[in-house]
């Protein structure tokens, strides 16, 4: 086989992998930058960019209802904050 089908496979393995952990990661909950990425930002920008306080409040949020993924625990934090806020 050429080198470019070679690479060209390799890419499309690397890629299939990708998708497949992205949509694992979902459902799994695991990883913040797999799971819940966008929440967690925009939890992080309303904490100022306090990561610390962003794990507090999504180790909270969890503790409450351990069923839920990291994405879900983003949500419920940021409502509460802004709850709590306002």
């Amino acid at each position: 086989m050429s080198l470019t089908l070679w690479i060209v496979l390799a890419l499309a393995v690397l890629l299939l992998v990708a998708v497949l952990v992205r949509r694992l990661g979902k459902g799994l909950g695991i990883s913040g930058r797999l799971s819940g990425g966008r929440e967690r930002e925009r939890l992080l920008r309303m904490c100022f960019g306090d990561r610390e306080a962003v794990e507090r409040l999504i180790s909270l949020e969890r503790q409450k209802d351990r069923n839920i993924g990291e994405k879900e625990a983003c949500i419920r934090a940021a409502e509460r904050l802004r709850r709590h806020k306002s």
